[in-house]
């Protein structure tokens, strides 16, 4: 029976026919597998220094990724600030556009007549505005109804002083009569009514003078008559404080 055995990559056989030994080192040494769950990762059909080559471009890649990162980030953050700040101040310019409308809308309402539907107290609705618009609009309209009507009055009150006027230098002095009224509502309207009155009392005016402000109201009238001054002064001083009472009464039902 041959024996064989192996120490340090040399074979040693031995045979119990002859009880000869030879050894022989010309077998190669053998190589066992490493035994590992874990295999170098390598692209296929690429060699090592290849790999090595392509890590350090994707390297080199990564860092002017960065780069340009870092450069334009700055400039990504100003136009940031700038796009916030348009923002902000368009915002407060439209703040501002609101509240002075809500004072334009708060000041015209205190210029109304009572009753006008009153807006609320934080904001203005749109019903509250509409109601604001149209009451001023019906208010605009019967101002001027009231400032077409004084004109003709007006003209009427020139015309007349104008044909008293022109009889002044022909009729003989007669009676001179005073009248004053403090605080009128309408100067026109007093001497409408002062006229009215001296018509009524069968008097005929050959001249008269007014002046009229917010404070006073004074007239100075010549009738062709003679009469007692005083007596006529304190009718038409009475026919006035009526008149004026009304006229109040109809300023106060109109608003």
């Amino acid at each position: 029976m041959d024996v064989f055995f192996q120490e340090d990559h040399e074979l040693f056989v031995s045979s119990s026919s002859n009880s000869s030994l030879f050894w022989s080192d010309d077998i190669p040494p053998a190589h066992f597998p490493s035994w590992s769950s874990f295999m170098p990762y390598r692209a296929v059909g690429t060699s090592s220094n290849q790999s090595r080559a392509s890590l350090g471009l994707s390297a080199n890649m990564n860092k002017r990724v960065l780069e340009f990162v870092r450069r334009s980030w700055p400039e990504c953050s100003r136009n940031r600030e700038l796009d916030r700040g348009k923002g902000y101040q368009h915002m407060m310019s439209e703040r501002m556009r609101r509240e002075k409308q809500k004072q334009s809308f708060s000041a015209l309402h205190s210029l109304l007549p009572r009753g006008t539907k009153r807006p609320m107290a934080r904001k203005f609705q749109m019903n509250d505005k509409k109601s604001i618009v149209q009451a001023a609009l019906t208010k605009i309209q019967d101002l001027q109804g009231y400032k077409e009507e004084l004109q003709k009055r007006n003209d009427d009150l020139k015309a007349s002083l104008g044909v008293m006027a022109v009889k002044e230098n022909d009729a003989p002095r007669g009676t001179k009569i005073k009248v004053r009224i403090g605080n009128p509502v309408s100067g026109m309207d007093s001497m409408l009514e002062v006229l009215r009155c001296l018509d009524d009392l069968g008097l005929e005016t050959t001249s008269a003078r007014s002046k009229f402000s917010a404070q006073e109201f004074s007239a100075v009238l010549e009738t062709r008559e003679k009469v007692e001054a005083a007596e006529v002064e304190n009718v038409i001083q009475s026919k006035l404080y009526e008149a004026e009472r009304k006229l109040l009464h109809k300023l106060h039902g109109i608003l």
